[in-house]
Formats: C-alpha cells, structure tokens, sequence
C-alpha cells in the first residue's frame, strides 16, 4: 500500500499515534475514488494541454488526526512529538537503516516538508470537469472499512 495507508494501518494496530507539534499545518488528502474519477473525468472533458489539481480536502494535523481516532472505532491515544524531536529520530532512524542496507520512508528532508503546509486548489477541476471531492472524514471511514475488510486493521 501507500505510505498514507501503512499509517492509517500502524495507527489502527498500535491504537497510537505520533502527531507532528505544528498541529495547524495543512496538508490536502485526496480520496483515491476520487483521483480515478478524476482521470477519467479529464480524458472525457479536458482541455488539451491543460493542467488539472485533483485532489482532496485541505486538513489540519490535528483535524487528520482526531478524524481517525473518531472514525477508528477503538480508542487512540495522540502524542505531539516537537519538529526538533521528529528531526533527531529521522537523522537517527536513517543512519542506522543505511548500516543494516534497509530502506526507510522516513527522512530529515520529510520531516521538514511535513513541517510546511501543502494546500492545494482543486476549483479548476471541479469546474471545467465537474470533479468532486469525497468529504476527509468519509474518505477515512471507508479507507479504514477496507482495511478492516481486508483484516490489515
């Protein structure tokens, strides 16, 4: 799976998360429903050359995070981790997958992109192709329904 759904999974399994301290960031989570729709929307209606945003909601960590513990159906529990923090374990968990010739997802360069927000504009999409976007708090709940469906939650 995507690295969304790896940590949608250790959430659920570990009923823990590790929540960024920059609480406000806003990052934009498309629903893949959504970005397949999208596609297929722009072979039929798109413009030639033209260039389509299709994504999702613009969220919050801490409205991210508090969605999934809502939707989880279990209790978990959330702990804001300092950038500083974040960066010392990423420097540290890299070095020592290098040695061990392992790979991470995790890096000192992500956790700085993850410290910026990333909002993006879906407006052009959704009117020139008619693209809509599944509301965050659904999305998770089916996203979670399919793990549990598929017994990775």
């Amino acid at each position: 799976g995507n690295f969304f759904e790896r940590l949608l999974m250790k959430i659920l399994s570990m009923k823990l998360a590790f929540m960024p301290s920059c609480t406000q960031v806003v990052a934009n989570y498309a629903f893949v429903d959504d970005v397949i729709n999208g596609h297929f929307l722009a072979m039929e209606k798109g413009l030639g050359g033209e260039k389509y945003i299709l994504g999702g909601e613009n969220v919050s960590y801490e409205r991210f995070f508090n969605t999934i513990k809502q939707k989880a159906g279990k209790k978990i529990h959330l702990i804001q981790v300092p950038k500083s923090i974040l960066l010392l374990w990423s420097f540290l968990h890299c070095w020592f997958c290098r040695m061990i010739g392992k790979k991470t997802q995790i890096s000192p360069r992500i956790v700085h992109r993850i410290s910026q927000n990333r909002a993006l504009c879906c407006d052009k999409a959704i009117r020139q192709l008619g693209y809509s976007i599944t509301p965050f708090a659904e999305g998770i709940q089916k996203t979670i329904l399919h793990l549990q469906h598929k017994n990775y939650a």
